[in-house]
């Protein structure tokens, strides 16, 4: 059975989600994400708001670099991020995919 849901459902179940925590922008960013990533592919993804949850944390990039690179000295974060995740700009924080 297939059910479609719009780009704003999606976000709803998202924020719906009682173990994430994510803001509007945060949730519209992962949906974003995802249909870009259907189109650049050019076929459907199975729509799974818990794995979604499983794979992605948020975050400032201050925050992140101390919890994964430790003592590493780096000139730019959100570079040495990027080489290690995917990653999602946004206003005053970022979206990553938990490596």
């Amino acid at each position: 059975m297939i059910l479609d849901i719009n780009t704003n459902e999606m976000i709803n179940i998202l924020m719906q989600d009682v173990y994430a925590s994510w803001t509007r922008e945060e949730a519209g960013a992962l949906i974003e994400y995802y249909e870009e990533l259907e189109e650049q592919m050019n076929e459907h993804l199975h729509f799974d708001s818990v794995a979604i949850r499983c794979d992605w944390a948020s975050g400032t990039i201050n925050e992140v670099f101390a919890d994964y690179a430790g003592d590493e000295d780096c000139d730019n974060k959100l570079e040495w991020l990027q080489d290690r995740t995917q990653v999602i700009e946004l206003d005053g924080s970022i979206l990553y995919m938990d490596f």
